[in-house]
């Protein structure tokens, strides 16, 4: 526990700025002005090597000790990381979700994490969650699409989609991973890594990738 509080702090010690933006759909294939079905990732890949078990910390309720939590928002998590299945399944990608220990990716929940923000993940492979956006519980429904997102950038899409229909928009939108998602997510595993994705227990780190996911401006 004393090193995930150490994490907690130094992660929200950090300036949340998001990763780059997917440019506009008609930068997707300029030669014939048509729309990919997966949206650019950049010119760096950031992937898990092929057939890895990603093990993942998530917190037992009896550990996590934040503000507003509930064993309903573990549930959420849950159910936001299993959508990506069948894609990373497709990748040769598997995980494991584990209580304690040392581990892959370490989800931590914080009451508040920064204006308008959701959550945020790094490629050193952690995620944190808030439980409160301008001073307002999140709804578990919210937090299901935050996991959706946040996981998304944990396997390895250090992007934002520019199409407010992906889960992979910088803004929550209301909506759950869509086929461009899948597909994204799919097309980065068909690709060479130019930096290999070695979670939170490497000393051999790539140079760092963050991103967060807030609140419609809209709303």
């Amino acid at each position: 526990m004393k090193a995930l509080t150490l994490m907690l702090v130094l992660l929200t010690s950090l300036s949340f700025s998001s990763c780059a933006d997917a440019p506009d759909p008609t930068a997707d294939n300029a030669s014939t002005g048509t729309v990919n079905d997966y949206y650019s990732v950049g010119t760096e890949i950031y992937r898990w090597p092929s057939g890895k078990r990603i093990t993942i910390l998530l917190p037992a309720n009896s550990d996590v000790s934040t503000t507003g939590y509930t064993s309903a928002h573990r549930v959420a998590f849950l159910k936001g990381i299993t959508d990506w299945d069948s894609t990373i399944d497709g990748a040769g990608i598997s995980y494991e979700i584990v209580t304690s220990g040392t581990a892959d990716i370490i989800v931590s929940w914080s009451a508040t994490l920064g204006t308008g923000i959701l959550g945020y993940a790094t490629s050193a492979g952690y995620i944190n969650m808030a439980t409160y956006v301008y001073s307002a519980a999140i709804s578990t429904d919210t937090i299901y699409t935050t996991a959706n997102h946040e996981f998304g950038h944990a396997l390895g899409l250090w992007s934002h989609s520019y199409d407010s229909a992906d889960v992979m928009y910088p803004y929550e939108m209301g909506v759950t991973i869509s086929g461009r998602d899948k597909a994204t997510m799919a097309w980065v595993y068909t690709k060479t890594a130019t930096y290999t994705l070695t979670g939170t227990s490497s000393t051999a780190q790539p140079p760092e990738q963050s991103c967060s996911f807030k609140v419609s401006p809209t709303n």
